[in-house]
């Protein structure tokens, strides 16, 4: 060992800085050096807790961005339903009547232009039926 007599204060600083020093995030580096502390009892919890810290502030981000991914999908499936109720209102059923002209076809006589209760030859042809039932 190199440094075998040394004291101990000066073996705990050298294996804090190198403990220091071989953190892999710099923010955390940073952070425990502006910390001063003054042994790795110190150190270690303090680098412990910021790596959880770090950690949990990225799932947030990911659940954040998770939760807007899904507010889009939501709003852009919300504006195709948009669309298309417009468009099934635009071809909402509309009477044919409206379309063409109106035909009017008797079911008595069998022409166009009224219907069975309008028809002249079925009103004769029922009073001459009235008729013969009474003057039989």
């Amino acid at each position: 060992m190199a440094f075998s007599t040394a004291p101990v204060e000066l073996k705990e600083t050298l294996a804090t800085d190198q403990f220091i020093t071989a953190l892999t995030e710099s923010d955390i580096r940073i952070r425990i050096k502006q910390a001063h502390p003054k042994d790795l009892n110190e150190a270690i919890p303090l680098a412990v807790e910021l790596d959880a810290n770090n950690k949990a502030e990225k799932q947030s981000a990911v659940r954040i961005a998770s939760k807007e991914q899904t507010l889009d999908q939501f709003r852009d499936l919300l504006s195709d339903l948009s669309k298309k109720v417009d468009s099934l209102q635009k071809k909402q059923y509309t009477p044919k009547r409206e379309n063409k002209p109106q035909q009017r076809t008797c079911y008595y006589c069998k022409k166009p232009g009224h219907f069975k209760r309008n028809c002249i030859k079925y009103k004769r042809d029922k009073e001459r039926n009235k008729e013969r039932q009474h003057g039989s």
